[in-house]
């Protein structure tokens, strides 16, 4: 396994989150040991190892959700312990891996308190189209009055998918509920916005899964930068543009995807044996 290796960026992407010698331990048991990386803005970021490798601590500090133990992290340059909660709900919208809804709320209030959550809407109306549009990319408007409580597992994720993007979305130049899907994201521009995603697959059909795997892309090619974990490493090829190895709480490769996704690296830190194809559209791996 490659360890130590620097974080390569291409010239274009700016580095607008740095880890430095990032430690994070609970009784005196390291989860997070020593991890030095950076995350470049309009860019997808795929956290992979096995459970407890940990991939969701990271994802913790990086959303300001716990401490650091040592270590710093850095947010454009600034550190982000002398953030505001209230700063940074304006840039940047976390997807944990559970989420209990406890009380009835429709699909629609769900984001509405996304919405809120960013304060970035500047009246009603626009507060509705963001509302309208995130109900038409994450393919809920036929759900948008329905009871959270009573969906399904998956139907409950893409509306959480929606709260978060909801959260960070930018505001609408001009009102219009007439747009397309495909023309809704055409005037985005995302400011080095961030979303942050544990698990998100948890819950979608393979439909849904692709769904996303291309709204997050178009996205990105916007300014967004997200960083997420992920499970399946042909899910993590097609998305990332930089990917992350996690073993044991130290950050074991990091770089350009074609670089540190290769069949030895991915072999030793998952444990297993693997079959590399090469198509048009990319790799695939498979077991055995």
């Amino acid at each position: 396994m490659v360890r130590g290796k620097t974080m390569t960026l291409p010239q274009t992407k700016q580095i607008a989150i740095e880890c430095r010698k990032l430690c994070y331990s609970i009784n005196n048991q390291p989860l997070l040991n020593d991890v030095d990386c950076a995350f470049s803005a309009g860019a997808i970021h795929v956290l992979l190892g096995k459970n407890g490798a940990g991939k969701t601590t990271l994802l913790h500090l990086l959303a300001k959700e716990i401490k650091p133990s040592r270590g710093e992290v850095f947010w454009r340059e600034k550190l982000l312990a002398e953030y505001s909660f209230t700063d940074l709900a304006t840039q940047r919208a976390v997807l944990p891996q559970r989420q209990v809804l406890a009380f009835s709320i429709s699909v629609q209030q769900l984001i509405a308190l996304g919405v809120e959550a960013g304060q970035h809407f500047r009246n009603n109306e626009q507060k509705r189209l963001i509302i309208h549009q995130l109900l038409m990319l994450c393919d809920l408007d036929e759900l948008a009055d329905r009871d959270m409580l009573s969906l399904s597992g998956g139907e409950q994720q893409r509306a959480q998918i929606a709260r978060v993007l909801a959260q960070i979305w930018p505001v609408p130049a001009s009102v219009d509920f007439k747009k397309t899907a495909q023309k809704i994201l055409q005037p985005l521009h995302f400011d080095g916005r961030w979303l942050l995603l544990d698990e998100w697959t948890t819950g979608l059909d393979l439909q849904h899964q692709v769904h996303f795997v291309t709204l997050f892309k178009q996205l990105a090619a916007q300014g967004l930068g997200i960083i997420m974990s992920v499970h399946d490493i042909n899910l993590a090829w097609q998305l990332a543009d930089f990917a992350y190895l996690l073993d044991n709480g130290a950050l074991v490769a990091s770089g350009e995807k074609t670089e540190v996704m290769s069949k030895p690296n991915l072999q030793q830190l998952f444990a297993i044996e693997l079959n590399e194809v090469d198509t048009e559209k990319g790799k695939l791996f498979f077991c055995g």
